[in-house]
């Protein structure tokens, strides 16, 4: 099961498609709806995690998939078909809050760390 790795709560909202939110905390949520249904925490497949699976960065895209640094790795997934990719071509762990902006979103769109230390 994902979770967020800092020791606050966090909400981000895809600017590109309105009722699409990221839920981070001791578990992640993702939803459809603007969190008007009851929901599952979001879990990666065990075939792309080591130990736990810390996120310390998040970021919707333009197509409906959202990045996650989990464990300094990135990757895809695509919330309309519950699909995860590994990112390619990406040789080096990523550090925390290392996402860029998408054309949508009106600021800085990676999770900022919080002022606590990860869990």
């Amino acid at each position: 099961m994902l979770f967020y790795a800092f020791n606050s709560t966090f909400v981000l909202r895809d600017f590109c498609h309105s009722k699409a939110v990221l839920y981070l905390g001791k578990k992640i949520f993702i939803s459809k709806d603007n969190f008007e249904s009851s929901l599952q925490p979001l879990i990666i497949p065990k075939s792309m995690r080591a130990r736990g699976a810390s996120v310390t960065s998040a970021l919707f895209t333009s197509d409906s998939k959202l990045l996650l640094v989990v464990n300094k790795k990135v990757y895809m997934y695509n919330y309309l078909w519950n699909r995860w990719h590994k990112a390619i071509g990406l040789w080096s762990p990523v550090p925390a809050a290392d996402l860029l902006p998408h054309p949508c979103h009106p600021g800085p769109s990676a999770v900022p760390p919080a002022e606590s230390n990860p869990q």
